[in-house]
């Protein structure tokens, strides 16, 4: 069984929220613990299926769901530059 794992932010991990459930497949992850993305409060069809990290940080919610998942699969825009957003560069160290 497919589960995405994402951490509520608008963009991409939005994107993958809405095709995972559009096809069926679970949807997990954890969120900052203030649920809020870069626009505000997390809509609540996306916040029900994430957990609220301890930490309200950005990085700490991608490094819990980053060694939480079995893979990852990052979406950039300029293959020759993907390390234009912190969230990117943080999931590429990890």
């Amino acid at each position: 069984m497919i589960t995405i794992v994402h951490g509520g932010q608008t963009g991409t991990d939005r994107g993958a929220h809405e095709a995972a459930i559009a096809n069926g497949w679970r949807v997990s992850g954890y969120m900052p613990s203030d649920k809020r993305d870069e626009l505000g409060r997390i809509p609540e069809d996306v916040a029900r299926f994430l957990v609220p990290h301890d930490k309200a940080s950005y990085a700490a919610r991608t490094e819990a769901n980053v060694h939480s998942a079995s893979a990852a699969l990052i979406v950039v825009r300029d293959a020759n530059n993907p390390r234009t957003t912190p969230g990117t560069a943080k999931t590429i160290d990890l």
